[in-house]
């Protein structure tokens, strides 16, 4: 499995806050690179906070890192992997729009025979990171809240549903 809806959905209120933190931490934020080059993504590891845990809770497992990922108004985030040993093999994505559909999908690219899927959910969603997958932004900006988790995705998937099925 390579992508599956989330159905959980944030608080407005958690949405404002993070947009907020966005602003007032835009400073703080690594620009992510591989090798010499920036990769079109900015990365803010977030410190644990009520409202985080409240939603980290709603896993059966607990994520390893939390992140806003900030992605300019028409950058491109190239096609890659991620490595191992961001201990982010399936990443949970929280789209912070605040007004209308403006969230530009992420993309996964099937190398075997060249095509790819718009991950195009209306909520959050998960998708494996050891899967080829980019983004190309449109005129917006674009912030995503994302929960790190190291199982692959299968596997999230399969304990989330255990736990629905409680």
């Amino acid at each position: 499995m390579e992508h599956f809806e989330v159905d959980i959905t944030l608080h407005p209120n958690l949405v404002d806050l993070l947009w907020s933190t966005h602003r007032q931490r835009i400073d703080d934020y690594h620009k992510h690179t591989v090798g010499e080059d920036y990769t079109n993504l900015d990365i803010l590891i977030l410190d644990s906070n009520e409202a985080l845990d409240t939603l980290a809770n709603k896993f059966p497992v607990r994520p390893t890192r939390m992140s806003l990922m900030y992605v300019a108004p028409n950058a491109v985030i190239v096609p890659h992997v991620d490595g191992k040993d961001y201990g982010r093999n399936t990443a949970v994505v929280f789209p912070l729009v605040q007004v209308g559909k403006c969230f530009a999908p992420t993309t996964l690219y099937k190398v075997e025979n060249d095509s790819h899927s718009h991950l195009d959910y209306d909520n959050a969603y998960a998708f494996s990171t050891q899967v080829m997958h980019g983004v190309e932004n449109n005129e917006n900006e674009r912030l995503a809240l994302q929960l790190w988790f190291e199982e692959d995705c299968d596997t999230l998937k399969n304990l989330m549903d255990l736990r629905i099925s409680r």
